[in-house]
């Protein structure tokens, strides 16, 4: 049943992705965010719908070490949370280039699956979601990001640096409420300096034992950062 959900779930989410003409689209999760007093890996356990290939792919790349209790000692770590969606988006996606390379060769496609993932891409795809430092929600500045004739501008927020070398532009919004400015929640936006791929946070301040997880959008897809 699970993974019919999914799979429902995940042909919603790319024919929304394919009908698009912007890159800065957002969908909203349902994740739940809080203190949980177990390592990282523990939390992703408890919640195998959302985390299930996550814990798979952090297996295959070789970095269980970050999300254990012990391993990051009394830094702690940021983890962009890549959600099980996140995953299948990625390798629906591989499958759709493997299907036109295998009609332009003529030849039967294989079927990709998570294994196909290399342990390298698989490594670097997770370190540009990982921050070597806790950053909580009110620790990040306020910001904003406007466009006026073709023109992107950014003013206010912070820049991080990743575990896989990629820079990140971090910054918070409070949203309007009921059409008063500045009355609404605080929400967490994150953009790739490389991609410029941008996306809202979904559910942030998730804390563990060994840092905080601000749980990425389904509608964001492994390897975006």
């Amino acid at each position: 049943m699970k993974s019919i959900i999914k799979a429902v779930v995940l042909s919603l989410a790319t024919t929304f992705a394919l009908g698009s003409c912007t890159k800065y689209n957002l969908i909203e999760t349902g994740l739940s965010n809080g203190v949980h007093e177990t390592s990282m890996n523990g939390y992703f356990s408890t919640d195998p719908y959302n985390w299930e290939e996550t814990q798979k792919l952090i297996k295959k790349a070789g970095l269980e070490s970050y999300f254990t209790s012990t391993a990051t000692g009394s830094t702690g770590i940021t983890f962009l949370g890549v959600t099980d969606l996140s995953i299948i988006r990625y390798v629906a996606e591989q499958q759709v280039k493997e299907n036109e390379a295998a009609e332009s060769e003529g030849r039967e496609a294989k079927r990709i699956e998570l294994d196909d993932i290399t342990q390298e891409d698989a490594r670097k795809m997770l370190l540009n979601c990982i921050i070597p430092q806790r950053i909580m929600l009110k620790d990040v500045p306020r910001g904003r990001l406007t466009t006026t004739d073709g023109n992107t501008t950014r003013t206010g927020g912070m820049t991080v640096t990743t575990l896989g070398g990629e820079k990140l532009w971090l910054y918070t919004f409070q949203e309007d409420f009921n059409n008063v400015p500045n009355s609404g929640p605080v929400s967490l936006y994150v953009v790739s300096e490389k991609t410029q791929k941008r996306v809202k946070i979904a559910s942030s301040d998730i804390q563990t034992q060994t840092g905080i997880v601000h749980s990425l959008p389904y509608s964001f897809t492994l390897g975006e950062f």
